[in-house]
């Protein structure tokens, strides 16, 4: 019984979901009025929270972080959980994908420990234990945020490694561009928000059974006008730091054809496609970027790529 209600408030959600979209295709874009709630339709499309579904939170993990607040520029107080790492290792900023919140990623974290490299796990406005609604804009404020807190305690840009794993991968690369980091880790990463709610929304059309109207929501979303892009195939064109782009040939969410187009994009990133793995796992991904960060920090990130 339990399930069937799930499933039923999943099909009632992506229901809701498709009418929002609807409704925003057909609210024009020239007027300051309607684009307003064009944005606020967008967000509701775009971002799912997971403000109370968490995860148990490790002994390991209470004892390694320390928890903090950061106030953004517009004054938006945020969460995050914060690792020092070890002296001369550098520290990791993650920024988690879409429906996730940083509890889900505590085998990343752990990972970076047994590194030695700090990690500053961020949870955007709207999401967990943070204020605020989340928006493309507003995410890149939460990110901008978390690298001048790291400033702030001395840790230099070049000693900041940016790791966005899908959704997140458009808060990394926008970063990139506004500081010079040590690099950048593209995890599942998407290469614009329309490529991916069409990956996302095939998903959805197989798990829910809905063929009979799969042309219909491909056209919608295609046809859509978004005012808000995650255009991360514009932006990684003008990273000039090493960028590893590392995605699962069986990602069931986000394709990996996203990822060859975006290294295609910038054919000096390191583009690893990986035969076995999952879009809600990244246990798969650890070798690989392990090899990166050494080989990048034994070259003293300077522009190396491979």
């Amino acid at each position: 019984m339990r399930k069937f209600f799930q499933v039923l408030i999943w099909y009632l959600f992506t229901a809701f979901k498709l009418l929002v979209l609807i409704w925003h295709k057909i609210l024009p874009s020239d007027n300051k009025f309607f684009r307003y709630f064009k944005i606020k339709a967008e967000n509701f499309i775009f971002f799912s929270p997971r403000v109370y579904k968490v995860s148990y939170i490790r002994k390991e993990v209470k004892q390694s972080v320390e928890q903090i607040r950061l106030f953004t520029k517009d004054m938006v107080r945020l969460y995050a959980a914060y690792l020092e790492a070890e002296e001369g290792k550098p520290t990791v900023i993650f920024f988690h994908g879409q429906s996730e919140n940083i509890t889900k990623w505590q085998d990343t974290l752990l990972f970076l420990k047994k590194l030695g490299y700090g990690a500053l796990f961020l949870s955007y406005r709207g999401h967990f234990k943070s204020a605020g609604r989340p928006s493309e804009q507003g995410v890149y404020t939460d990110a901008e945020t978390a690298v001048e807190f790291l400033l702030k305690k001395g840790i230099k840009e070049n000693d900041i490694i940016l790791w966005g794993r899908s959704l997140g991968s458009a808060a990394a690369l926008q970063t990139a561009l506004k500081y010079k980091v040590g690099c950048v880790i593209i995890e599942s990463g998407i290469l614009d928000i329309k490529t991916a709610a069409k990956s996302v929304f095939k998903r959805y059309i197989k798990i829910f059974h809905i063929h009979i109207i799969k042309d219909f929501i491909m056209w919608l979303i295609t046809s859509s006008e978004f005012l808000q892009k995650f255009n991360n195939k514009e932006k990684i064109s003008k990273v000039d730091i090493p960028v590893l782009i590392i995605h699962a040939k069986n990602d069931e969410k986000i394709n990996y054809e996203q990822a060859e187009e975006l290294h295609n994009e910038n054919p000096d990133t390191k583009l690893i496609l990986e035969e076995d793995g999952s879009h809600d796992r990244t246990d798969w991904a650890f070798s690989y970027i392990e090899e990166f960060l050494k080989e990048n920090r034994n070259n003293e990130f300077t522009d190396i790529h491979t």
